[in-house]
């Protein structure tokens, strides 16, 4: 055929993305959010206080993509304001980047 040329066939614009940089895209603005919002029911005292130090630290370890290390500091967040939504949605997307989506989704 004349002009026929060997052509791409169509992506999706996440797909020309290389994977490392849209989990790090995903994961900054999941939690960029998750650090935003303010608990429903925030009820101060040194658990509420605790849960927030956890919290701080757990995110602070998952932008540096230290996973691991920040999942074991959201839960002790969940463990000490189980009912808090920063904490809960905070582990949940460390959770399904590690791929671990079955327990991610009860969190969400």
């Amino acid at each position: 055929m004349w002009g026929a040329q060997k052509r791409e066939p169509p992506y999706l614009p996440w797909q020309r993305i290389p994977a490392g940089l849209a989990v790090r895209a995903l994961l900054s603005a999941v939690l960029l959010i998750a650090a935003a919002r303010q608990p429903a029911a925030a009820v101060p005292g040194p658990q509420s206080e605790a849960a927030q130090v956890h919290l701080d630290h757990g995110l602070e370890l998952a932008r540096a993509g230290e996973l691991a290390a920040a999942e074991e500091e959201l839960r002790t967040a969940v463990r000490l304001a189980p009912n808090r939504a920063d904490c809960l949605s905070g582990l949940a997307t460390v959770l399904a980047i590690e791929k671990k989506f079955e327990e991610s989704t009860t969190l969400f």
